[in-house]
């Protein structure tokens, strides 16, 4: 679920023709829906209950890792991505690439102010100066950034910001090499 309402705020989601017509907060209605019944988002039931009711195909060119980091494209297939979400699915982690040269980080699932919010990958503080989106918080970055290499070959992933305590925005890092160098690889 994070993984389109991650999409749908950063604006990379181009629904095509079948969905121009329909409101996107719809789109929300119906993912939440099929989360609803299918849940955890882990679930493929709940994948593909997306992909048939809610007109979303990017779920079904995702490569799911065992962890729950996920990668795939976007948005007519122009846009590649890479992820995962805290263990209640309430925040998460997101890198966005496109061939055009857009390069962004996300918190997803957090707000506040704009300014330092902070990734700290098994205890080192990754700050960038993040602006507010819908559903989060991001910032673009360079694609050879340290902090993907810091993502891909550490274990542990916190949110750093505003309000927010350490103990229930940790994620594991398991599979984030994979699925992050897909998601560099197909951007340059």
């Amino acid at each position: 679920m994070r993984v389109l309402t991650a999409i749908l705020a950063l604006g990379f989601f181009n629904p095509g023709a079948a969905m121009a017509q329909e409101d996107p907060m719809e789109v929300q209605r119906c993912v939440w829906s099929c989360l609803s019944n299918f849940g955890p988002a882990d679930n493929p039931a709940y994948e593909q209950c997306v992909v048939d009711h809610c007109g979303f195909d990017g779920a079904s060119d995702q490569a799911a890792t065992p962890t729950g980091w996920q990668s795939g494209r976007i948005d007519g297939g122009r846009t590649a991505y890479a992820g995962v979400d805290t263990p209640d699915g309430g925040k998460g982690v997101y890198y966005f690439c496109d061939r055009a040269g857009r390069s962004e980080l996300m918190i997803a699932g957090v707000s506040g102010p704009a300014g330092a919010w902070a990734l700290v990958i098994d205890g080192q503080t990754y700050a960038f100066n993040f602006a507010v989106r819908a559903n989060g918080v991001s910032t673009r970055i360079d694609p050879g950034d340290g902090v993907l290499g810091a993502l891909s070959r550490s274990s542990r992933v916190a949110l750093s910001g505003p309000g927010l305590p350490d103990n229930d925005t940790s994620m594991g890092l398991s599979g984030s090499s994979r699925a992050i160098s897909q998601t560099l690889s197909f951007c340059r």
